[in-house]
């Protein structure tokens, strides 16, 4: 998981495709070190969550939890200053946080309020990225 701390994250999706079930042996260590690139920076937000959704399945509540805290956090931030600028599609990276704050909701029912809160959040900003193109062609162009 050395190329996910290192932020070497297109390397590291090639890796979990390749070794995929080695890896899940592995799954506590390789979430430990997906969760935190998340503390590290803003960019690859892409790569994380899909690395997120691939490990999902194995996630005990402290994972489930660091994850949360991280988007509770996140949703208080400055959209100038958070993952909204740091990255290519912003309204993909939400649509994606909502799908593993949805799933992680179902699997631990303590984290409803929590969930609830971070989805309404997410749900706005994607909005306000939406409304804030000038055409329906720029707008199908970052939906793809």
């Amino acid at each position: 998981m050395q190329l996910v701390e290192n932020e070497v994250l297109d390397s590291a999706v090639l890796v979990l495709s390749t070794y995929q079930t080695r890896l899940y042996e592995n799954s506590d260590t390789c979430l430990k070190a997906i969760l935190k690139s998340f503390w590290s920076s803003n960019r690859f937000m892409e790569q994380k969550l899909y690395l997120i959704q691939k490990f999902q399945t194995f996630f005990f509540y402290r994972h489930a939890d660091e994850f949360l805290q991280f988007w509770e956090q996140k949703i208080l931030e400055d959209p100038r200053d958070s993952f909204m600028s740091y990255n290519i599609n912003p309204v993909k990276i939400c649509v994606l946080v909502i799908d593993i704050v949805i799933k992680t909701q179902k699997s631990f029912k303590v984290t409803q309020l929590r969930c609830l809160k971070i989805r309404e959040e997410l749900e706005i900003a994607a909005e306000n990225v939406i409304k804030s193109f000038q055409s329906s062609d720029e707008l199908k162009l970052v939906l793809k």
